[in-house]
């Protein structure tokens, strides 16, 4: 066996809980999927000691390091910044606001119940408030406007309403140049800061990949182990194992997807929606809700299976060689779980600051 090994590690999340955008959740309508403090930009993992061998039939997972509550000043500075744009940019509420969308971690949650921590979490629906501050000068305009009175007046009067109601204009066409500044300002703000949050979430995918590597060597490691110490046929069923496992994973995370994809166009149809339409989202929804339950009973099957193996690898494995093969197999979920949590944030992130990008007029839009 190699002399060089792999020692547990812990996921240190992006962000904290499941979240659904790069905002805090209980702060303000979200931006990409992320919480806790920002990702460490060399590794999104922390090295432990190894822990003590759990019970066969046990199944543990990594635990987040960061309390689900724990923002940075920036996370709040853009949930501020989101409560702005969107009472004065409406257009922007459906990309910015994810708070009552169904995301793929939402599908995952409960069945790899000791990634609670990490794929758990109640989702709260905030609303962001709609309502503008009314102008000084509109409510003050009212008297201003011309009745039927205005008629009867005469012409030294008539000249000065006239002008009165020009000066009203040029103050209102002042206060909207003004919101349009602040408007733009902000949307920048926001911009820059989304695209420092990328950033960071880029290097933390980065990282992760290195720990898929060095999990997947340490797996090689496991692997020749068995090899020299069990009996062909046990070394086939640990390879079956291991192999379905990935598909297992990557299978529910695929499907969890499409099927909030679906349930969040169904949430979004107008009323007046085509029954067409509605009926073909309800049917694919119904198909995808069947082949997901399928999954999970493929899962459990996968669960039983990995009982029996343990057991073999009790049988045949030195104690740091089994602690190796059970630190292997759940590090392998958890990776490719944390892959796809870091994928989605980013995904969302970019499509968000693309949007608020095309909102801004050619000039005023910065080169990143």
């Amino acid at each position: 066996m190699s002399p060089v090994r792999k020692v547990p590690v812990r996921i240190l999340h992006s962000e904290t809980g499941p979240e659904r955008s790069l905002l805090p959740q209980n702060s303000a309508p979200s931006l990409g999927n992320t919480g806790c403090s920002a990702p460490s930009p060399t590794s999104a993992f922390t090295p432990l000691p190894k822990q003590d061998s759990p019970q066969p039939s046990q199944t543990s997972h990594p635990t987040p390091l960061c309390p689900s509550d724990t923002h940075t000043a920036e996370d709040l500075k853009r949930a501020e910044l989101v409560r702005d744009i969107m009472d004065k940019d409406r257009s922007l509420a459906e990309v910015l606001d994810q708070s009552g969308r169904r995301t793929t971690m939402d599908l995952m949650e409960g069945l790899y119940p000791a990634e609670e921590g990490v794929l758990g979490g109640s989702t709260q629906r905030r609303r962001a408030s709609t309502s503008r501050e009314e102008s000084s000068s509109l409510s003050a305009s009212a008297c201003l406007v011309p009745s039927s009175s205005y008629y009867n007046t005469s012409a030294p009067k008539a000249e000065l309403l006239i002008k009165m109601k020009d000066m009203r204009q040029e103050l209102e066409q002042d206060s909207e140049d003004e919101l349009d500044t602040d408007l733009a300002s902000k949307k920048l703000e926001l911009i820059w800061s989304l695209a420092r949050k990328l950033e960071v979430l880029r290097d933390a995918r980065e990282s992760l990949q290195e720990d898929v590597e060095q999990n997947e060597a340490l797996g090689r490691e496991v692997e020749a182990t068995v090899q020299r110490s069990c009996r062909p046929n046990q070394l086939e069923r640990f390879r079956m194992f291991v192999g379905d496992l990935d598909k297992v994973v990557s299978l529910l995370l695929s499907l969890s997807g499409r099927l909030a994809r679906v349930e969040n166009a169904l949430n979004s149809l107008e009323e007046d929606a085509p029954n067409n339409e509605k009926h073909t989202l309800t049917e694919k929804r119904s198909l995808l809700m069947r082949q997901h339950e399928d999954a999970k009973e493929l899962k459990e099957n996968l669960d039983r299976r990995e009982r029996l193996v343990s057991v073999v690898m009790e049988t045949h494995l030195d104690p740091e060689s089994l602690d190796d093969y059970r630190h292997f197999v759940k590090m392998k979920s958890a990776l490719i779980i944390e892959q796809r949590r870091l994928e989605d944030k980013i995904k969302l992130g970019e499509e968000q600051l693309k949007c608020l990008l095309d909102s801004l007029p050619l000039e005023q839009r910065p080169l990143l």
